[in-house]
């Protein structure tokens, strides 16, 4: 059971680095596209004005 508990600590050690490199490339890219949406929904809160009280009062 040692060898397999050491086999196993070594690889989990090496993978960590290029998965968080890769997850923030894509939490970037994530991120982009939810400030396209959230600019959207902005703009089109601002358009009506009236629907955003209407959400704030239900809030």
């Amino acid at each position: 059971m040692r060898v397999e508990d050491t086999f196993y600590r070594k690889p989990v050690p090496k993978p960590p680095i290029p998965r968080r490199k890769k997850t923030n490339k894509f939490f970037a890219e994530l991120l982009r596209e939810e400030n396209d949406v959230l600019t959207r929904n902005h703009s089109e809160s601002d358009s009506n004005p009236a629907d955003h009280d209407s959400i704030n009062l239900t809030a």
